[in-house]
């Protein structure tokens, strides 16, 4: 075996992650308070992973030999969620309803379902992810709100 390990990380998200992703794209809006709120591809799921669990797994993978020469999905598999109940959650945790929602297609080459395997780092260095998605959500929105302008 290679004393190299292939990690590929699923729906990473927390404070600094920048504007292109869907969570902090709906946490910027929310805090504008977007009217009509738009959803592109509402009904496709994702399974979120906050960044802390993401460098536990990372560190994990990194320092055991049981994964040299292996490819290993770094994620979360516990609460996989549309993006329209996922917008819901947020309006519910940050307290606000937009009047109207303006449902999109899905950007061009997204992919209808993105929830990783996780078996394989289970097995290999016992990593359970433990940050639910309404705690990392919440720790995520307080850092935008600080950090990006109205």
């Amino acid at each position: 075996k290679f004393p190299m390990t292939i990690t590929r990380f699923h729906n990473n998200y927390g404070p600094r992650m920048g504007l292109e992703h869907v969570i902090p794209q709906f946490l910027l809006r929310i805090i504008k308070k977007e009217e009509p709120f738009k959803i592109f591809g509402a009904k496709e799921t994702r399974s979120f992973c906050y960044m802390t669990d993401t460098i536990r797994a990372t560190q994990q993978v990194m320092e055991s030999e049981k994964t040299n020469g292996q490819i290993i999905h770094i994620g979360n598999d516990q609460e996989e969620i549309s993006m329209l109940d996922l917008a819901q959650k947020m309006f519910k945790l940050f307290n606000y309803q937009p009047k109207n929602l303006a449902i999109e297609e899905a950007p061009k080459g997204s992919v209808k379902r993105r929830c990783p395997d996780l078996t394989k780092i289970r097995e290999l260095v016992g990593y359970q992810p433990s940050v639910g998605l309404d705690e990392g959500l919440k720790k995520t929105y307080d850092w935008y709100q600080k950090n990006y302008e109205k």
